[in-house]
């Protein structure tokens, strides 16, 4: 916690005297004191004191000088804790009985085992709306302590809303354990997938299978979005066959992905087309014998940024006759040719 112990400094950091805002004065003293930290800094002026992790603040006292806020706090530095270990991963976040209560109900435990000691929970057709998704968040975010085998998660059919979505991303965001989830079969939208992306985009998570809810060209491309900047996303089942996303995105150099007659629909279309722009090793893609429909439209956009792809095959996926002509001309007007089987 940075400091000052000129006056003029913390007017100026909140703001300048004509500014609304709030300024903090700190009573201390010898067992309580910050470091100064003025004989190192590239900004002398500003006479820094440093308090260590941990340090509570009390307030004492308010007053208002003109447009600030100003408080009297008296500052205890914590010497019981002398790192952060139980502000980051606390062993107890209020709820987490309730959270775990919950969880633990149906489930079938094996004699002298707990539910420190379960790898996959397994919540399908179990009614997780409200109650439970506020629980699932909970157990896979701040309370994640209390699950730490957890690396399967599988709530298929589990009545799950847009809401109930934000609780788990809001878990996922911090959850660096759980490696596979499966939410198909629930009342999901586009906009409920994106933010699951976003929760997503800094968990672990590996494999993801979403099918049966109304993902949306939105989410698809929001599930890319992970994918490329970067996430650990690596197969992902939007209909009937899991993506390998990270051969799509081109990073593990794979240079044939055959994909034919695996049941794709629209929603695949829109994703594969999201990865194929940056794809530099990807050379033979074989989407043929499938239902991607409109979906044709991303992999074509896709088409005028990939020089490296050599072949593609996109025959019998219901293409309209503009999508085929489309397809055609961006072949053409490639710099490398490319073999185009429609």
């Amino acid at each position: 916690m940075s400091t000052t112990r000129n006056p003029a400094v913390a007017l100026d950091y909140s703001g300048g005297a004509e500014t609304t805002g709030s300024i903090l004065m700190i009573d201390f003293e010898l067992g309580s004191r910050g470091a100064a930290i003025q004989w190192l800094s590239q900004y002398p002026h500003e006479e820094e004191l440093l308090f260590p992790p941990c340090t509570g603040l009390s307030v004492v006292d308010v007053a208002q000088i003109g447009a600030k806020r100003c408080l009297l706090v008296s500052v205890n530095v914590s010497t019981a804790r002398p790192n952060t270990s139980e502000v980051l991963t606390p062993q107890y976040i209020p709820g987490t009985a309730a959270a775990m209560s919950w969880v633990g109900k149906g489930l079938r435990l094996k004699p002298g085992s707990s539910l420190a000691d379960v790898t996959l929970l397994d919540l399908s057709s179990r009614n997780c709306h409200g109650t439970g998704a506020s629980a699932l968040g909970l157990l896979l975010g701040r309370a994640g302590s209390s699950l730490p085998a957890l690396r399967q998660l599988i709530a298929r059919g589990a009545q799950l809303n847009d809401q109930d979505a934000a609780h788990i991303a809001a878990g996922l965001a911090i959850n660096l354990h759980l490696l596979s989830l499966d939410l198909s079969a629930n009342k999901l939208t586009p906009a409920g997938v994106v933010r699951l992306a976003r929760g997503l985009a800094s968990s672990a998570v590996r494999s993801l299978a979403i099918y049966n809810n109304d993902v949306g060209a939105a989410g698809a491309e929001a599930l890319a979005a992970v994918v490329a900047n970067g996430g650990t996303l690596s197969e992902l089942t939007l209909h009937s066959c899991p993506l390998p996303c990270q051969a799509l995105l081109g990073s593990d150099g794979t240079k044939t992905i055959d994909l034919c007659s695996k049941g794709l629909t629209t929603l695949d279309g829109c994703f594969v087309g999201a990865l194929l722009p940056g794809n530099r090793a990807l050379r033979v893609l074989n989407l043929s014998d499938n239902r991607l429909g409109a979906g044709v439209e991303s992999i074509t956009r896709a088409l005028a940024q990939n020089e490296a792809l050599q072949r593609l095959s996109l025959e019998h996926n219901n293409l309209s006759k503009a999508s085929k002509t489309q397809l055609k001309a961006i072949a053409g007007r490639r710099s490398r040719p490319l073999e185009l089987h429609l």
